[in-house]
């Protein structure tokens, strides 16, 4: 990915609570035919002494089971927050552009047993049910039927070797037009303007 070198962000720790809030993610890998093929999938996201770590599962249904387990290399994407800045919100003259957080995440996988295929799935329902009034889990659901289920499906583990990252927030803006700017998004008031408002303000310790 490309990325100039002030909106770099290379804290593993920010980078991987970023990808805790935006997990679902999107899992490219190359097929026997040399094409680039991809799978919206949601990740678990934790993190040890050599940086972040990614589980998911596929359906075996989708080719791309075949592909990862080749132990060539995959790409995962995760995209957050963005808004478009206008040029109109600068006290000069300039082009306008867009404002994102993005993350690439490089490595190799590793297929899970079924004990670690469980504890993953586990873990997955567990961070999402936790917002349910009603939350259900692997045992409510009953372990036969979870594990019928599990047959159908390829887990893997996923330890990053490299990760790109962009925070591009208007950096090389100076103290006026960065007020300007979130000023702005902040009146245009839409989900992403005001997440994209509050990641400049946190950058700048506004």
């Amino acid at each position: 990915m490309y990325v100039p070198k002030f909106y770099r962000n290379e804290n593993v720790e920010e980078m991987a609570a970023f990808v805790k809030r935006n997990n679902f993610g999107i899992l490219l890998s190359l097929n026997e035919r040399q094409r680039i093929i991809g799978t919206h999938i949601p990740f678990v996201v934790s993190t040890n002494d050599r940086g972040i770590v990614l589980t998911a599962h596929i359906s075996k249904a989708n080719e791309q089971w075949k592909s990862i387990q080749a132990n060539s290399e995959v790409l995962v994407i995760f995209s957050g927050e963005h808004a478009y800045i206008s040029s109109s919100w600068y006290d000069h003259n300039n082009v306008p552009t867009w404002n994102y957080i993005a993350a690439h995440l490089y490595g190799t996988v590793r297929i899970l047993n079924e004990v670690e295929t469980w504890s993953h799935l586990q873990a997955l329902v567990d961070q999402h049910e936790a917002y349910e009034k009603n939350p259900i889990s692997m045992e409510s659901m009953g372990e036969d039927y979870v594990r019928r289920e599990m047959k159908g499906l390829l887990a893997f583990e996923m330890q990053c070797s490299e990760m790109q990252s962009a925070f591009k927030l208007s950096q090389n803006r100076d103290a006026n037009n960065i007020h300007n700017v979130i000023a702005a998004l902040e009146n245009r008031g839409d989900e992403n303007a005001m997440a994209i408002a509050k990641a400049i303000k946190k950058q700048r310790n506004l």
